[in-house]
């Protein structure tokens, strides 16, 4: 039992660890997300162009596996993207969807442009990226449990919700690190990041942390590889003509 339970986390270590986060490559603007690798097989789900995703580069195949999740409702989704999965799909809740997409329409956001420059502070517990006109400082905290309202459950007591919200970072374990402020200044202006954005991010990695440059006007900023060991889990920023249109989270 030991041995199969060992083989079962050095699985879902490898697919983690080889998980690439992308966009889609696609004049249409959007990708069929496919039940196999095969522009013929069953369509089970849909990727529009800005969508965050999961991918895994297999070599030798034209047909990479893709991992997607949304909330269209709560993503704030457009009308014709929501009734793709409501209506269409029949699909009511929270999206979640694997598949293949043709390799030729999917490019990875570690392929694109980024900030080059990355500092810590002397306690490591912020880091700043920037270049000549943009500086992004992260800084984190110790959690304090006495500041915050815990919600537990089951037989083991684990905590559920923080404040209200599910603790990303954690696996019904007390988190340890919180962020405490994120700061993003474009020359001299900043641009706002409210604290809902991050205020349930728990077990930041710090080295993680990239803003990548889709276009002039559409960039992602993103956090990956965050957790203490368990509820591993990316954050990606989307930040569209110089404000943060939403963020996205996914899990291995």
């Amino acid at each position: 039992m030991k041995a199969f339970l060992s083989a079962i986390l050095l699985f879902l270590l490898v697919h983690y660890s080889s998980a690439q986060l992308a966009i889609i490559n696609d004049p249409d603007g959007y990708v069929n997300v496919r039940d196999s690798g095969h522009n013929t097989a069953r369509i089970v789900g849909r990727i529009f162009e800005g969508e965050v995703f999961q991918t895994e580069e297999l070599e030798g195949s034209y047909w990479w596996p893709v991992f997607y999740g949304c909330d269209p409702d709560r993503d704030s989704l457009a009308t014709s993207k929501r009734d793709f999965y409501r209506k269409e799909l029949g699909i009511e809740g929270y999206v979640a969807i694997q598949g293949f997409v043709h390799r030729s329409r999917i490019r990875l956001i570690s392929s694109l442009p980024s900030l080059s420059e990355r500092s810590f502070n002397s306690h490591r517990n912020s880091v700043t990226i920037s270049n000549s006109s943009i500086r992004v400082t992260l800084h984190t905290a110790s959690f304090d449990s006495t500041k915050h309202q815990l919600e537990r459950s089951g037989i083991g007591n684990w905590i559920t919700r923080v404040d209200g919200k599910k603790p990303w970072g954690q696996d019904g374990g007390m988190p340890h690190i919180q962020i405490q402020k994120l700061s993003f200044h474009i020359d001299s202006k900043e641009l706002k990041f409210p604290r809902h954005h991050f205020d349930d991010l728990y077990e930041p990695n710090l080295s993680g942390l990239n803003l990548y440059f889709a276009s002039d006007d559409q960039w992602f900023l993103c956090m990956v590889n965050n957790s203490d060991g368990g509820g591993a889990y990316d954050a990606v920023w989307i930040i569209k003509e110089g404000k943060v249109s939403r963020r996205v989270i996914l899990v291995p």
